[in-house]
Parts: structure tokens; sequence; C-alpha cells
């Protein structure tokens, strides 16, 4: 979310920015450093739908609102790319395919011989922010800021936009790995695969465990034999942890010896120091607010 970004430095006057110029730099109210461009038809979220080629962007955190099969009102490419900013939540974001728009966001272009497009995103994105509901595009348009000449700017988007592709490229290994992480437990504590596998070995003379030790890696029995030994050890040692019986439990069957309960039966939650609200953490740098001489907030301690 905006409220979230670092805060770049915000310049009210010529004169204040010029303070911070750096040698061969020129100063520019941010206004003249975009072309802004027309939206075509205007859409809100009732007259979008869930799926679609067109997407919605609006001003939340998310950014898209919805979609629509008729033509964008703003068309953008890699190669072409278009800024947008959300009038009242100061969202901006880097475009690089065709799209429409709610009311209050307005796309942008980099003046053409001035700022590079990218470089407009990166330059001016942080300079306002979010700290009351209102209306933030004129301030941001009348914010000043410090610009390089085009050769360096072609320079820092290269930089830029390298870490933003790395960034990116974590994000969607993040979500990969969560979403193998939420298979697993599903599999292991939900649906109870390896305990079944086991029962389901033991009537038909098999080995349970490696009956387990196949549905928890996903190999047939014939692979198993194929792992490093270490590997082998540590899957036959998961495997040992589930029962081949289940038993009834309010809730229906689980493995045998499994107990179920509220998190209060597992569990005690100990409180820690209450940050008040007019506590605040460095805008720069990590983010990282220490209390109560370094210790967490709250912890859950496990029995």
């Amino acid at each position: 979310m905006a409220r979230d970004w670092v805060r770049l430095p915000s310049y009210s006057s010529k004169e204040e920015a010029e303070k911070y110029l750096p040698d061969g730099w020129q100063v520019f109210q941010i206004e003249q450093l975009y072309e802004q461009l027309p939206v075509g038809k205007r859409f809100e979220q009732k007259t979008s739908f869930p799926v679609g080629s067109v997407p919605v962007i609006d001003q939340s955190a998310t950014g898209i609102v919805g979609w629509h099969n008729e033509e964008p009102g703003v068309l953008a490419s890699p190669e072409n790319p278009v800024v947008t900013f959300a009038n009242h939540t100061c969202e901006m974001r880097l475009m690089e395919k065709p799209f429409s728009v709610i009311q209050n966001v307005f796309p942008m272009i980099g003046k053409n011989g001035v700022c590079q497009t990218r470089f407009l995103y990166y330059l001016t994105k942080g300079r306002v922010w979010l700290e009351e509901y209102k209306g933030h595009f004129p301030d941001f348009r009348r914010k000043w800021v410090c610009c390089p000449p085009l050769k360096e700017q072609e320079q820092l988007v290269k930089i830029l936009g390298g870490l933003d592709d790395k960034i990116d490229l974590n994000r969607r290994i993040n979500q990969t790995l969560e979403a193998m992480a939420q298979a697993i437990f599903k599999s292991w504590f939900v649906d109870f695969d390896p305990v079944k596998a086991k029962i389901a070995a033991k009537q038909e003379g098999r080995d349970p465990l490696r009956a387990a030790m196949s549905a928890i890696s996903g190999k047939p029995d014939a692979e198993l034999d194929a792992l490093p030994p270490e590997h082998y050890a540590q899957l036959a040692a998961t495997a040992a942890l589930f029962p081949d019986e289940m038993q009834d439990s309010e809730l229906g069957e689980i493995p045998r010896g499994w107990k179920t309960g509220s998190l209060s039966d597992f569990a005690s939650f100990q409180n820690g120091y209450a940050a008040g609200s007019k506590m605040k953490c460095n805008t720069f740098g990590p983010r990282r607010l220490e209390v109560n001489n370094g210790q967490p907030l709250s912890a859950l301690e496990y029995g």
C-alpha cells in the first residue's frame, strides 16, 4: 500500500529542492515531467466483471477492481509503459498492458526529451503519502524533484528495473512455496493421506511405511530406493510419525492417537509490550520497532 512505501524527500519549493541538487541535474515540478493521457470510457465496480481481457485499475492496494471486454481506455506495453496515480490513496503503478480506469485514477507518460516514463515512476513514487482521505493529485503535481539527464535516467532505470524484476521473481517464488506448503498441510492434516496410504497398504499386504513415504514424497514405490540415503532416512522418519489407523472424534475420523481441541488447549498466549498509537518506526531502512528490550510484542508458547 502507498502508506507502506519508503517516503522520498518532498520539496514544496524550487529553492528547497535546489539545496540537494546533484551536479548536472535539474529541478522540476512533477507536472513539468509528464503528459497526462486521456482515459477513454471510465468504468466502476458495478460495470466491470470478475473476468475479462482488460483490467480496470482502481485506487486500492490490489489495483484491479474488475475486468471488461471492450476497447481499453489506455494503451500500454513493455516498450511504452504508462504510470497511474490514484488521487485519494496515492497508489502508483507502472502499467505494461492495455487497461481502463475508474474515476480519480490518472494515467501519464514521461514528457518527451525530459523524462522517461519508467524513470518518472521511480522518481515520483513516494513523494506524497496517504495520511488522510483527500485529493492528493494537486499536491503531487506541485512537488519539486531533482531530475538527472536522460542518459543517467536510462542507467538508473536499468538498475531499478533489474531490482524490481528480482523482487517480482522472489514474490512469485514465495507464492509458489506458500501454495506448496498449503497443499502439504491439507494432505497431511486435513485429508490424512499418509495415514490412509498406510491403511490401504496393510489391507493389500504391502509395506505401510513405504506407502506413506510414497504419499508424502509423491514418488512411486519403485523410485524410493533411488533416493540419496540421507533423503530416504529423513522421509522414512517423517512417514513413521503417522499412525496406520483412524479413530472416531467429534470432528469425524482422525488418525489414532491424535486429539481434537481448541487452540487454547494446545498453546498459551503471552502478552508483550502494547505499542501506543504515537509510536512510529523509521521510514528508512529496515521496518523494525524495538520495544520491551527487543522482545516480540507477543508470543505463542506451545505445549
